[in-house]
């Protein structure tokens, strides 16, 4: 599931992208501040 702030997230954030991969399920963890 790729929403649209995730696109400009993983831009902006290339380090965290792996998290992301790895935690697809807490992916809205890693976008909450």
């Amino acid at each position: 599931h790729l929403y649209p702030p995730y696109i400009a997230y993983q831009q902006s954030t290339s380090r965290r992208i792996p998290l992301v991969m790895l935690a697809p399920g807490r992916s809205l963890d890693v976008f909450t501040p």
